[in-house]
Formats: C-alpha cells, structure tokens, sequence
C-alpha cells in the first residue's frame, strides 16, 4: 500500500493525495490539567486559538506516542563522567523496566502550503508518477525542483511568524516523518520503531517511502480472527518483520453542546491522554483534520445550511410536541456561528474531522483499550464511534500529505477557532527536567512516564533557582522524598549538606547508603565552626560572626551596641583572629562589656566549643554527602518573643551551621551543592535566618547552589522566601494548611484540590511544581536500592518501602 508522500525534504513532504506541498513542524505543549492554574490555561487557549485560525489550508493537528527505549532511558539518567554506584543503580532500573514499552507523548502539526497546484490535473499527475514501477525508468525521477524547495521554505517560514506566535516549535526533518509512517503499521508491535533512535536523513525518496509504509493490511480483520463476528471495526495488520498487530480508530461524532473552558467538558484530546485499562496506562494517538474557510466563504456556507433549519420549522408546525431539541439547538448554534463571523471577519469557519487510533498486540486488548477510552468520555455528552469500513483509510491518514479520509464525512463539526483551542489539543500534564534522576511516576500524564529531576537544570540552564520547598503533615513523605534526592544527587556527583535535628538520627542513618560520607559532631569538641576560619571571604565572615552574636545576645544591630560588636568583629578579622578574640575584644569596651558577658554565659553549653574555643581546626565540609548532626539543639517555638537561653544558642548554632555550609558549597562552582534544612521554620522564623536563606536561594542561580527546604506549614515559608523558588511538593495537609498549601502552588482552593491535598495524597504522593512552572501530581518512587531501602524510613512500624496503589505507579 502506497504512503501519502511521494517525496520527503527536510520538513517537506509533496503529497501523493493532492500534489501539493505539506510542512511538519513539532510543538512544545503547553501545561494543563486540574492542578494548573486557569491563567496559564487561558494563555495556552490564546495561543492554540491565534494558530489555528491563521493556518493557510487544510492541515493536521496530531499527537503520536513515541515509546522510549531503554538505551534512550539510560542516556537520560547518565553523564558524563559515570560515577560507579549511579551507573550501577541506573541498570537496577532499568531492569526493573525490563519487558515493559515506556512512552512519551509528541506533539505535531502538518500545514498544507498555499501554492495552488492542489487543484490542478497536472499536480496529481505528477504526484502519482513517484509511484509508478521502477522497471518503466532507468532511474528515479524528481518531481520537484530547487525552486519549488525554496518558495515553500519562505512559505515556512511566513507561516511560523503569523501562526505560531509563542508556541515553541522546531521543524521536522526527513527522519521524523520517516518514522511516522514506518510507525503506522507497527503501532503497539514489539518492533514499534522509536524517533529518538530513527537514522537521521535530509531527504526520503520516494522508494524508500514505499518500504516503510509496506505492510498487509486486512480491513475489518481476516478469518484467523477469534470472535471476529460481524463488527468488523478494526484492522489486522502484518509487517515485513512477521509481527502481527491490532488498530482501530474511534471518530468524535458529538461534542458537548455546551461547555466551559477551562474546568468544564472541554479539553477532549487532553481526556484520551489519561486512558488507562484497569489501572495500566496505554497510548491513545489523536488526529484532527482542520479545513478553515474564510469568513466571507463561511457565511455563505452557513446561511445556506441555516436556510435548510429554518425551512424545518413549518415541517413540525403541526406536530403537538412542537420544533425538535436537535432542530432548536442546530438553529441557536448557526445564528452563534454567524454573529460571531459577522462581529469578527477575521475569524475562520473550521470544517474539523477528530479521530483516536489505538494498537494492541491482540485483538481481545484491543477492544478491552477501545472500551476504556470510549468510557472516559461522559455518555450523552461525548459522543464516539468505530466505523465499520473505512479503518484502514483512517489510520493511514494520520501520516502527513494526506488528504480527508471518507469516513470522517458523517462525522464533521464546523467549530471556531476558540472551540477548537477549548479541546486541548496542544496540552499536557509533563512535569520535571529533560534527563536526571527519576525521582517519581506522573499520575497526571497518563502514560505513567518517570519525573526526572536534575538539581542543577534551572540555576545551569534556566538561569532560575534550583531551590525547593517542601510542606506536608507528619509521615506525609516529605523526608521520604528528601532524602531520595540527597542520595542520588550525591551518587550522580552532587554534594549535600543536612543540617539533621531529629532525635532518631535519621539523616545520620541515611549516611550508611551514601558514598563519601561524613557526620559532624560538635559536642566532641574536635572541629571548629567559627566564621572567622571556616569562611576564606573575610566580608562574608565578618557579617556572619556579626549575625551569630546578633542572635545570641539579642542585639540590635542598627543600636550603638550592635555597631560597637560590628567594629570589634572587623578589626578581628583584619587581624586574623577566631571568635574567642572578638568576645575579649567586647570585654575590654564600656559600650560591649555586657556583651561579652552574656556571652560567656553561652560557654558551657554543649557545643559552644566549636565557636568560642581559640584553636580547633576548622571543620571540613567537602565531602559528597555531610550530615550535620544537632539532635542536642534546643529551638524555640516559631513566634516566641523570649527565648530561654538554650533557645537562643540553639538558633544561633543552627544559623551559623547554615552559613558555614553555605560558604563551603559555593567555593566549589563546578559541582552542584544543595543545603537542605529539614523542619526550616526554625531558621526562616529569624530574621537573620530568613536572610540567610533568601542569600542561598538567591546566590543559586550564579553559585549553582540550591538551599532545600521541608517544613510542615506553608507559612513557614515568608512570601520573600516562596516567591523566589520555583519547585514546590505539597504533600497532605489539613485545614487551613490545605488552602496555604494550594495558595503556594498558585491554585485557587476548590473543592475537588482540597479533598485531592486531605483525603488522597498517601505516603509519598504529592502535587509537584517544576522548575519551568508546570504543575502535576506524581508518586515518589520506592528505593530499589537495597542499601537505601533499610535506611530510608524511620517511622516505627514502616515498610521497607512505600506500596504503589493503581497500576500507573506499579507500570514504573
């Protein structure tokens, strides 16, 4: 059977169907769902609406499932170089995915160009001489010039500077719509061919085209069927290679009459994204043929088919039960279609055909996926079909250049552009980074695809912060996910610093998992944490020794006493000394003395050696993972105007911890560092602490730093510091904190998000904020690692790991 394309240059493909001349361009979607925010839902209605409606002709709005194989996968999680245990660890999961196909999901338009020759007797000539018996010519003939490769680049290019607008978007290439159509026969086959792994080519000759689309295809099945019987609404097809497969294609034939965007019955595509078969997610691929009218062509169009409405209403003048609904409604929708056009002459009339093709390696889960997609769409709403004759004209027309399969005729809605845009079709639920670590499952996607998580993506590539805070209610998995990122971040070549308060030492039990680990220890008194030697800046050192007896004596800086301290603390520094030299400094001046002398009343406490002490090392904080272990520190409740004072050195210790850190990560600019601070409303209740947090977050874009922070409250988290940081996790909450929680992620708290925060975020389940802003719902993943699954969890009665509960989460 012949393909669509008789040639193929790059993003051009002359068509077989018409003569003329098609582009292929790939779109970046745009983010949707229930847990995006409706503004950027609006902005992506925009943009789709403003695309199509400046498309030149007939055109194809398309999203195919690509699988992802396994050296692709691995690709994703590696770079170079390869630290052992991370390379190791990558095969442990992909052996877990073994006998599994992994999807992802892409998005395309073809666009026919406006030359003129589609009509013309001579262009269908043309087109069908690439298809004509090689013995008739000694060689390949071109049936298309440089000339011809060059007006229909400009016509490319015209085409991306009035339709696309803000949609990212590349051009296909010669390799992208090869794979398109060797794919169309072996959809959901074991040999299904991936995109990311297809030869790269410039141009595709006829012949070769011809290959790859060879297949035998059996309309509505062949007699070796079981239970094939008299619906025949599929096709049975067998490649070159011997596998044998299954696909039907299921048309819209109804739309809701009425709907809203974006949180009403719209968004159909972004619907049969979702589909899945008990629990396990399968591709769906989806096709929309647009034919746009002019509104001069459109209203003539329409008032003809209005005149036939109207001519209906004398027909049941008489009849008791009065004009039809149907009737009604088709006359309300026509008057509405020619206002508009009326109102808006710039706007087009859409003659749009929408299908979904769907493959099975055999026929009994093919139909068992057909009744899973058909139910996602609400009975008496939506309403969708399998033609019987006409599949196989129906699943090929998905291939670019091709014309208006027949079957669609019965099936055509005449929609505006902003109907269309209110389908979705251009959306997705894709959360995380291009590659990393896999850190979890997106429930939102559809396809249970891994979320990838590469700390230093934004602060490297974005220029954004890699920041990220963390909220949930005790035994949510904040913890849980934490410490899942500080052991890969370390395994993959990354540092993290943790600063561990918990009396169980669980980010002290975490170092057993970890390669080069170290615990810090202040109260054995063997290492040093004054500023004044740990900090190699001396600036930098004098305002974080400043800060610490800022803190610790309750001064105000902007006082003469706070200004007094300052000048002792500069000199100091000047002079090379420790902090012991600063507090003997501040005896000897009236204005400090009682300064110093609260100070010394600090000098007992457990850990006040590694400040006040004059001569320990200081401490060395460069190995891949330091766990900072205080389970001894003393805090005071967020709020507390009159620290005791145990309070007042442990906020103090735990600030100055934190500064240290900070300086020690960031004198190594070409290893990415993360500070993560667990139960972070002890630092971010301070003010010096707030701004010592607001530095890291700030500085990580230049430093390539990240502070990560967990606390169970989102007003933990000031506006100054949650404004900055661009990853969220909201795991469960209750009450107020659920609204606070949404509040963070920008989403307004209705009803269905707050049952969604209160009753179904199990252990481990949250809505994630990417760094690029795209919101979604994923499940953390349990540690395969053996090592790391004895030491992750410290709840008492905890499983080894966290049990997934749908199929999605089990399929990764």
């Amino acid at each position: 059977m012949t393909p669509h394309a008789t040639d193929v240059v790059g993003s051009l493909v002359w068509s077989a169907d018409d003569g003329g001349v098609w582009a292929v361009w790939q779109l970046q979607p745009f983010a949707f769902g229930p847990l995006v925010p409706a503004r950027d839902k609006m902005r992506a209605h925009g943009a789709i609406s403003h695309m199509v409606n400046n498309l030149p002709g007939p055109s194809l709005l398309f999203s195919l499932c690509e699988p992802t194989p396994h050296s692709v996968l691995e690709g994703l999680m590696l770079h170079d170089p390869v630290p052992p245990r991370w390379g190791s660890y990558v095969q442990r999961i992909l052996s877990q995915l073994e006998g599994r196909t992994v999807y992802h999901r892409t998005f395309w338009l073809a666009a026919r160009l406006p030359d003129g020759r589609g009509s013309t007797w001579k262009a269908a000539l043309d087109a069908s001489r690439g298809f004509l018996p090689g013995a008739l010519f000694s060689k390949r003939r071109t049936w298309r010039s440089e000339d011809d490769v060059e007006t229909a680049l400009r016509q490319v290019t015209a085409i991306e500077l009035e339709a696309f607008g803000p949609i990212e978007h590349r051009r296909a290439t010669a390799a992208d719509i090869e794979w398109m159509i060797a794919r169309t026969p072996r959809r959901a086959t074991w040999g299904e061919p991936a995109n990311s792994t297809w030869p790269d080519r410039q141009d595709s000759p006829s012949g070769r085209l011809l290959a790859l689309n060879d297949a035998i295809w059996y309309e509505g099945g062949s007699r070796e069927d079981e239970g094939r019987g008299f619906r025949r609404n599929y096709i049975r097809v067998e490649t070159p290679e011997g596998e044998l497969g299954y696909q039907t294609a299921i048309v819209v034939a109804d739309l809701p009459t009425e709907a809203t965007y974006p949180d009403g019955l719209a968004g159909w595509w972004y619907t049969a994204a979702s589909a899945n078969l008990d629990g396990d997610p399968f591709p769906v691929d989806w096709f929309c043929f647009v034919e746009p009218m002019d509104a001069g062509p459109a209203q003539r169009f329409l008032t003809r088919r209005h005149r036939n409405i109207v001519g209906q209403h004398e027909e049941y003048s008489g009849e008791p039960t009065g004009l039809p609904d149907s009737v009604q409604r088709a006359d309300r929708d026509l008057r509405e279609l020619r206002a508009t056009l009326e109102a808006s002459p710039g706007t087009k009339l859409l003659r749009v055909g929408m299908w979904f093709v769907i493959g099975a390696p055999d026929r009994a889960v093919l139909e068992a996926r057909a009744r899973a997609l058909t139910a996602r769409y609400p009975a008496g709403v939506y309403s969708l079909a399998r033609p019987i004759g006409g599949q196989v004209p129906l699943v090929r027309a998905g291939q670019p250049g091709a014309s208006r399969p027949r079957a669609l005729m019965d099936y055509q809605h005449y929609l505006l552009p902003h109907d269309l845009a209110g389908g979705a079709p251009y959306c997705t639920s894709d959360v995380g980074d291009p590659a990393g670590i896999p850190l979890a499952v997106n429930l939102s996607s559809g396809l249970a695809e891994l979320v990838y998580v590469d700390p230093g993506y934004g602060p490297r590539d974005l220029d954004r912060s890699g920041s990220v805070l963390a909220t949930g209610s005790p035994g949510s998995g904040k913890s849980y996910t934490l410490k899942s990122m500080t052991w890969a971040t370390v395994l993959s070549g990354g540092q993290v610093v943790v600063v561990d308060r918990s009396a169980s030492r669980e980010y002290v039990t975490l170092a057993d998992a970890v390669p080069d680990a170290q615990v810090v220890d202040f109260r054995v008194g063997n290492v040093s944490l004054d500023p004044l030697a740990c900090i190699i800046d001396r600036d930098q050192a004098t305002t974080v020794a400043t800060a610490f007896l800022s803190i610790l004596t309750r001064v105000d800086l902007l006082s003469p006493i706070g200004a007094g301290i300052r000048e002792e603390v500069e000199k100091v520094a000047m002079a090379g000394g420790r902090m012991a030299d600063v507090i003997e400094a501040l005896r000897q001046r009236r204005d400090t003395v009682d300064v110093a002398r609260v100070a010394d009343i600090y000098r007992a406490m457990s850990g006040a050696a590694a400040v006040l002490a004059p001569n320990l090392a200081p401490v060395d904080l460069t190995a891949g993972y330091v766990c900072i272990s205080v389970p001894w520190l003393t805090l005071p409740e967020a709020g507390t105007e009159n620290p005791l004072p145990e309070q007042a050195f442990g906020l103090s210790l735990l600030y100055l911890i934190t500064a240290v850190s900070q300086a020690s990560i960031m004198s190594d600019r070409a290893r990415f560092g993360a500070i993560l601070l667990d139960e972070a409303w002890a630092l971010t209740a301070n003010e010096h602490g707030k701004a010592l947090v607001e530095q890291i977050i700030r500085a990580g874009r230049k430093e390539f730093v990240a502070a990560w922070l967990a606390s169970q409250l989102p007003t933990d988290y000031p506006p100054e510091i949650a404004d900055q940081v661009d990853i969220k996790l909201v795991f469960r909450q209750a009450g107020k904190a659920t609204s606070d929680a949404l509040s963070m992620l920008s989403l307004p708290p209705s009803a269905d998000r707050i049952e969604l925060v209160e009753r179904h975020l199990s252990r481990g389940r949250c809505i994630f904020r990417d760094v690029r802003g795209r919101t979604a719902l994923i499940q953390v993943l349990p540690a395969i690692d053996p090592t790391l699954a004895k030491v992750i969890l410290t709840t008492p009665g905890d499983e080894a790991e966290p049990k997934p509960k749908t199929g999605a989460e089990a399929a990764a």
